[in-house]
């Protein structure tokens, strides 16, 4: 009897114990939860780090957590530490209970899991396409609906299940209840860990490769490098997946060396600038650069300065260009085009929305050319830097000019006109342009005629600016 009777207070001992830890363990872990949530929500959101991709799964990972945190430990601290349990005498309070418990834990996961695939994404260098706030923010939308999709079978089939002992919330006995013990592991803990761990592997093999491929830019200038010489670094071209940088600027390559650098570029997916000056390209050697581009999507600086280019090379290379999107900044200087070639120049300027640094100097463009492009860049509201120097483009061009700057355009805020003719008649059209615009920054007239008249037109100009 003594031995039933001393049983029976261990077992209300333990089941009292029970309770208390039920009661007051999950406190202090509720309190160190809400103070992690509140500095990563502070920490996630400063300038710094909010315009990184991988912060946004961070932050979601977050709001998961503090859904958990307020929802599944409170419920949990009620039910088991006070006994104080709607789910077992409320249906739509189980269903909600479960619900959510299942959607955050697996979005707290997945977050985590889309961080992973962020940083993977990065140690591949495509951040264009995959590291970016709106891309992320997408996918974390996207992740949202699927799993709260993918979790809406609990708010049909989890209720309050009876039996003579006990009265439970949980899934309807059944195929159901296995199907939805296998889908919480799935989704849970299987998927997000293998897949965690091979994008973790791929990074680190990525990483790898990258420390064993260090070579990202290549100086060739003034080498005599001739056609032949192209037809070799050519295939640098389609080896080297690292090499950004190529300069083969004062060699000998001619149209024929550049068809093999062409077909290398059409294929390339790593080099962000090609810097080709003075060479002997000419117009059939613009055919194969804009055949090249045309297929281009990485290349973003272009330098084709003193090639013997005309108003045929000029057409072609606006021909491709049309079709180009990733090219930002183009040197077309000291070539031979003149005000035909500039119509192609201004045509491709009115629907470009990618070049944003054009330089056209010592060329043979002259007031005619100029209004042309003036007319262009009425429409034109990417391009931030215009070097126009050493061209005939005197004080008729420079009034074409001034009156874009003045009545349309607002972002050039580098403009050159060195050596271009201008006389004191050109400054006083200039100004007027002056007191109006407010984006122009850096304006360089070395090489005129401007004389004393001139400068004071400017000198009063430059009391109303405001830039």
């Amino acid at each position: 009897m003594s031995s039933n009777s001393t049983s029976s207070n261990t077992i209300a001992l333990l089941n009292s114990m029970n309770v208390q830890l039920n009661r007051y363990l999950p406190l202090p872990f509720l309190i160190l939860g809400t103070i992690g949530v509140i500095l990563n929500i502070i920490i996630f959101t400063r300038r710094s780090l909010v315009t990184n991709s991988c912060t946004h799964y961070l932050l979601g990972n977050t709001v998961a957590n503090f859904i958990i945190l307020y929802w599944v430990v409170i419920t949990r601290i009620f039910s088991d530490g006070y006994k104080i349990d709607p789910s077992i005498t409320s249906d739509v309070f189980c269903k909600m209970r479960y619900f959510l418990t299942y959607v955050p834990r697996t979005l707290s996961t997945w977050f985590i899991l889309l961080a992973c695939i962020d940083r993977w994404a990065s140690s591949i260098k495509i951040q264009r396409r995959f590291n970016n706030v709106p891309f992320a923010r997408t996918v974390i939308v996207i992740t949202t609906i699927i799993c709260i999709v993918s979790f809406s079978n609990v708010l049909i089939y989890f209720g309050v299940q009876k039996s003579s002992s006990s009265i439970t919330c949980y899934a309807q006995s059944g195929p159901y209840r296995i199907f939805s013990d296998l889908q919480y592991l799935v989704f849970y803990v299987l998927a997000p860990a293998l897949t965690m761990l091979i994008f973790g592997l791929a990074t680190l093999r990525n990483l790898r490769q990258t420390h064993r491929q260090t070579l990202t830019q290549l100086n060739l200038e003034q080498n005599g490098i001739t056609d032949k010489g192209a037809y070799y670094l050519a295939d640098v071209f389609r080896a080297k997946r690292k090499l950004t940088k190529l300069h083969l600027g004062a060699n000998e390559i001619t149209e024929r060396g550049m068809n093999y650098l062409a077909d290398a570029l059409r294929n390339n997916r790593t080099l962000i600038r090609l810097d080709l000056n003075s060479n002997q390209i000419a117009d059939k050697g613009m055919k194969h650069i804009a055949d090249g581009l045309r297929n281009n999507t990485k290349l973003i600086e272009l330098d084709l300065e003193s090639n013997k280019i005309s108003d045929k090379g000029a057409q072609r290379l606006t021909d491709a260009l049309r079709v180009n999107k990733t090219l930002t900044k183009l040197n077309i200087g000291s070539n031979k085009i003149a005000n035909k070639g500039m119509q192609h120049i201004a045509t491709l300027l009115r629907i470009n929305k990618t070049i944003t640094r054009l330089d056209l100097s010592g060329n043979q463009i002259t007031q005619n050319g100029i209004e042309q492009l003036a007319a262009a860049l009425h429409n034109n509201m990417n391009l931030t830097e215009l070097n126009l120097w050493c061209n005939p483009i005197m004080d008729e061009g420079v009034q074409y000019l001034a009156n874009a700057l003045a009545n349309n355009n607002r972002t050039i805020t580098k403009l050159g006109l060195e050596r271009s003719e201008i006389t004191e008649q050109g400054i006083k059209h200039l100004t007027l342009a002056l007191y109006s615009n407010t984006s122009l920054t850096q304006l360089s007239l070395w090489g005129n005629q401007i004389g004393d008249k001139g400068a004071q037109y400017l000198a009063e100009s430059l009391f109303v600016n405001k830039v």
